[in-house]
């Protein structure tokens, strides 16, 4: 049996409170310059470290990663806070709020949050075994600097999960592995990553938005499903989008937000998955080995594809057999 879960009450407004009132004595702040904040703790089995990053640009980035073994909770008290998109990977905590906001760790893509008054939100993390982090990248902006930068409104947030997208994966590492540039390129270049990251999730809101409800024709479903099927054929060398689209006789318009209405993912996303649930099928099999899966599903870098199979599942494809 796992020990009685660990819940911890404060209120969050930035590194240094939040270390203090939530906290308390297992944290450690450090400033990095005057624009940086490192957080590491510990309690029990659970470690964790935050890093905050103010931006010139008016925004901040925070990435946070988070290990356990044994299932515990985390509470506390936010405060308003303007935009914010946080970007999961890894199997991590069910999410709740007072305004309502649950997120599952089956429903770990991006979610975007705007509190308009404090909430309480409670972290629960479940029984975790083998050590894998749970990670986070989160960017905060004003909506007002947010539709400056994009030059007009931008599209609707959406309430819950927006796809996780190639891009916002690669930016993802980017930013995570800014650790090893030379302080004086490291601001710049964090700059520049928080510009990117505004424009990658304002095309997949738009994407999120077109396809809500599209109208989706007898023709169309079967165009789709004739794109899906030429996917799955492929997972060890998948089509373009354009290819895809050419292949099922639509565009690529139609493509993503047809894909999204009726597979409930977006193309690539569910590429991932078709990927992710072909390897552990042929890991249960125990006829190849992990090298050999990684292959077939179209991985020629077997830390990388244990790498994804770890942010799908939560494990090691060594632990999945």
């Amino acid at each position: 049996m796992g020990m009685a879960p660990v819940v911890l009450e404060g209120s969050a407004r930035d590194p240094e409170r939040f270390a203090n009132g939530v906290l308390g004595a297992t944290a450690s702040v450090e400033a990095i310059g005057d624009s940086e904040q490192r957080v590491l703790w510990q309690v029990g089995d659970q470690r964790g470290s935050s890093q905050r990053i103010a931006l010139r640009s008016g925004m901040a980035l925070t990435a946070s990663r988070v290990t356990w073994e044994q299932p515990w909770s985390l509470a506390f008290h936010h405060a308003p806070m303007a935009l914010k998109l946080v970007l999961m990977r890894g199997a991590g905590p069910t999410i709740r709020t007072s305004d309502g906001t649950v997120v599952t760790p089956e429903r770990s893509a991006p979610h975007i949050m705007q509190f308009t008054e404090t909430v309480r939100m409670q972290f629960d993390f479940a029984a975790h075994g083998g050590g894998a982090p749970h990670e986070e990248l989160a960017l905060e902006i004003d909506p007002r600097r947010f539709a400056e930068l994009l030059g007009g409104n931008p599209a609707g947030y959406p309430k819950g999960g927006i796809e996780l997208t190639p891009e916002l994966h690669r930016l993802f590492d980017e930013v995570a592995g800014a650790d090893s540039r030379r302080p004086s390129s490291r601001q710049v270049f964090l700059e520049a990553k928080g510009l990117e990251l505004v424009a990658a999730i304002s095309d997949a809101m738009a994407d999120h938005q077109s396809a809500t409800a599209p109208h989706l024709s007898a023709l169309d479903v079967d165009r789709l499903e004739m794109a899906r099927r030429l996917l799955l054929e492929r997972l060890a060398d998948p089509p373009s989008l354009r290819e895809l689209a050419r292949h099922a006789g639509v565009n690529e318009a139609k493509l993503k937000a047809g894909f999204r209405a009726r597979y409930d993912h977006a193309v690539f996303g569910y590429l991932r998955k078709a990927r992710m649930e072909e390897a552990l099928r042929l890991l249960r099999a125990r006829r190849l080995n992990v090298t050999e899966v990684a292959l077939r599903v179209g991985y020629s870098n077997p830390s990388k594809f244990a790498a994804a199979f770890r942010r799908h599942f939560g494990r090691s494809p060594s632990e999945a057999t």
